[in-house]
């Protein structure tokens, strides 16, 4: 089940207090990780991802109001609507965040590092899936091709592809270890 996933990292502890109550928390007793940045700290990974997600989700959402006769056919439709599931995500993983320095439990690493990492693969599949059946259909058109319209499409989403595929790279430089236990 989804729900027992973390269930073995954490122990239910049941305290009194003087006056006799009892009251039970959850303490966690899993394995703790470090996360190491090569340039800056978790406040400017942070502040970096929800900066590249609004641009991303502008330039996305920008170029689905430009009415380019492209949007029309299926095989640019489904990806691009296939997007907000991931950028959904990558928006949750950036919100999960952990606002404090290291160590984080093991669901903070998986709800936030790893599922922002796993949607911006999905998110740059799709935009440069997108690009592609676009410029397919830019070049395989009968007849002729408002390229006023297609053309700002085309550029908004390859340019929130390349967007997300330098984050991708910044990323990469982000190293998460298990923390020596003493």
């Amino acid at each position: 089940m989804v729900g027992n996933k973390y269930a073995q990292d954490y122990e239910i502890v049941t305290q009194q207090d003087t006056r006799g109550h009892s009251s039970t928390k959850l303490q966690y007793h899993g394995k703790y990780y470090e996360v190491f940045f090569e340039n800056g700290n978790i406040r400017h990974f942070r502040i970096t991802s929800i900066i590249v997600l609004l641009i991303a989700l502008v330039l996305h959402v920008g170029a689905g109001f430009i009415n380019n006769p492209g949007m029309r056919h299926i095989f640019l439709m489904i990806p691009y609507v296939a997007i907000f599931l991931p950028l959904y995500y990558l928006a949750a993983g950036i919100l999960a965040l952990p606002k404090s320095p290291s160590p984080y439990r093991r669901d903070q690493i998986d709800l936030s590092f790893m599922r922002i990492r796993a949607s911006r693969r999905y998110l740059t599949i799709l935009l440069f899936a997108i690009t592609i059946a676009e410029v397919a259909f830019f070049l395989t058109s009968p007849g002729g091709i408002d390229a006023r319209l297609e053309v700002p499409f085309l550029i908004m989403e390859a340019a929130a592809g390349v967007i997300l595929a330098i984050y991708s790279f910044l990323q990469k430089r982000i190293t998460i270890k298990i923390q020596d236990q003493e």
